[in-house]
């Protein structure tokens, strides 16, 4: 097909949708509606002719509707990748053919709905100003992350009372069924639960809190509606629990044994303060230097409007509600919706902006680029290079997810280029 046969119009519409007024002369339909009938003609077989031998005329009286759909079936693909190439269109999704018009001594004539790719233009990108914020940390901070590690490192020593928050309990606990009889397949031993944590549910928790060792105890449990597994959604089932131990934490002292035993390396207390500050320090300005980098994809956005296909955004939906359901999440409600299309939206947008900076500027990531940045997360922890180098091994997911982040970190270093100096 050639642009002495075709005519085609582009109108505009919101969200990267596109109408295709396409017009084929029709001495071209004419000639592919022959070469169909001719193909009609050597396949068909009718009463009184030869197969192959059933003359044109018959075959088009016989099979018109047959005949139109087959023309029609070769030619509006064709004219629609003609004109999708001539108005250098990049099509998303499959596209939507109406308004067909084929009149005897009249050009083919039909529209074409569909979506396209963004058109993206992003302007004065180098010219983004977000001021990087200096951290600090706070003494406090550094004690928290303290005491965490001292319970973490506590030990535990049996006693003969009931469990308060804090302590360590060991515990067996049978399902029971309406009549009160024990279910043995739902029968569980020696559960070990760390009061006070949320670590199971408050019914239990709570019945199970000053019991003392050897007591047991039938707990009634009213499960929420929204609960998972479903199957115990909205019930209410009694357990029996029985408390085998109780022991309560005992806390080492924060001195220069327990930095010890923390991490050989450090020979005082100090020296693991300085480390957790250093940790600190260095998470808190990776968080502000994230925060830094999505303020200007903010910016661009808002200073570079442009559409995204409804389709793409809806897609984009569906993952984020799979795997909220994955999550035991809801996803249902019209507050929920608008945070998932505003939320897909600005994804979408965000990665149109990155790509367009990238293509513009040439952003590569070599394999030098990733062994540079493997070494460097060697380095911090070289007892572990073997299994660094084989968990970022070529092609692997932490490959491919490093080198994304390689290419991300070029591109920002782009935007956001010499602003913090």
């Amino acid at each position: 097909m050639n642009e002495d046969q075709i005519r085609v119009s582009v109108k505009k519409e919101e969200n990267c949708r596109r109408v295709l007024s396409v017009e084929v002369e029709r001495e071209k339909y004419d000639s592919e509606r022959e070469r169909v009938v001719k193909s009609f003609s050597r396949e068909v077989e009718l009463p009184g002719f030869r197969k192959g031998k059933v003359p044109a005329e018959i075959v088009s009286e016989r099979f018109p509707e047959e005949i139109r759909a087959e023309t029609l079936k070769t030619l509006l693909p064709q004219a629609y990748s003609w004109a999708v190439s001539s108005e250098k269109l990049q099509p998303i999704g499959d596209p939507t053919f109406k308004d067909i018009e084929d009149q005897e001594g009249q050009p083919l004539a039909f529209n074409v709905e569909l979506e396209v790719a963004p058109e993206v233009e992003i302007e004065d990108y180098t010219q983004v100003d977000i001021p990087l914020q200096q951290v600090e940390i706070e003494d406090e901070e550094v004690e928290q992350v303290l005491k965490n590690m001292q319970d973490r490192f506590a030990d535990y020593s049996e006693v003969e009372r009931g469990g308060v928050s804090g302590d360590l309990v060991e515990i067996d606990y049978v399902m029971m069924d309406e009549n009160g009889e024990e279910i043995e397949e739902r029968r569980v031993e020696d559960y070990p639960v760390q009061l006070g944590t949320g670590q199971i549910l408050p019914d239990i928790e709570e019945g199970i809190v000053g019991l003392e060792p050897g007591i047991t105890r039938e707990i009634e449990v009213e499960y929420p509606e929204n609960y998972k597994p479903e199957e115990f959604a909205g019930r209410k089932i009694k357990y029996k629990c029985k408390v085998k131990k109780v022991k309560e934490k005992q806390l080492q002292p924060l001195d220069d044994e327990f930095a010890s035993k923390v991490d050989s390396k450090f020979s005082n207390m100090n020296e693991l303060k300085e480390d957790i500050r250093k940790r600190l320090l260095e998470e808190k300005s990776s968080q502000e230097e994230r925060k830094r980098r999505e303020q200007a994809v903010d910016r661009l956005i808002e200073t570079n409007p442009f559409d995204i296909p409804r389709s793409m955004v809806e897609s984009y939906k569906d993952i984020l509600k799979q795997n909220a359901r994955k999550r035991g999440q809801s996803v249902e409600g019209e507050e929920i919706e608008k945070e998932l299309d505003d939320f897909s939206l600005r994804s979408i947008r965000r990665y149109y902006i990155i790509d367009y900076i990238a293509n513009r500027e040439d952003v590569e990531v070599s394999d030098r680029d990733i062994e540079e940045e493997i070494s460097t997360l060697t380095a911090e922890r070289p007892e572990s290079e073997e299994d660094m180098q084989e968990i970022f091994k070529k092609g692997s997911e932490a490959y491919k997810n490093l080198k994304a982040k390689i290419f991300e970190d070029k591109v920002f270093d782009i935007i956001l280029e010499d602003k913090e100096k």
